[in-house]
């Protein structure tokens, strides 16, 4: 039964069909499974500022975290946001934790609201 459901999502998909809407009109059915879209935006993480654990230290430009401190949330902020929105959710949804009103909100209320993920 997976076999054919993957074949059929891979069928859409070759028919033009993204692989997102593919697997969640193969998945309409009370499966359980629930197919959609995360966009979490910039997540803070060691991983901005060290490479290979913390082997080598990546410089970054006083630009850029600038933008991280405007735009970005550590891991746990982000986590609790999808965790809420995947339990209220349908399949075939998009969950977007930074969309482009809210980018432009922080660009906006940045002066008034200081950050930095880089102390």
């Amino acid at each position: 039964m997976l076999r054919k459901k993957v074949k059929d999502a891979y069928y859409q998909y070759a028919k033009g069909l993204k692989i997102t809407e593919a697997l969640t009109k193969s998945t309409k059915r009370n499966t359980g499974v629930i197919i959609g879209k995360l966009s979490p935006g910039i997540i803070i993480t060691d991983f901005i500022v060290n490479a290979l654990g913390e082997k080598e230290k990546i410089n970054l430009s006083e630009k850029t975290k600038k933008a991280y401190n405007i735009l970005g949330d550590y891991p746990d902020v982000v986590a609790a946001f999808l965790f809420e929105e995947i339990l209220s959710t349908k399949n075939g949804a998009k969950i977007e934790r930074l969309t482009n009103g809210k980018a432009a909100s922080r660009f906006i209320t940045a002066p008034f609201n200081k950050r930095d993920f880089f102390k």
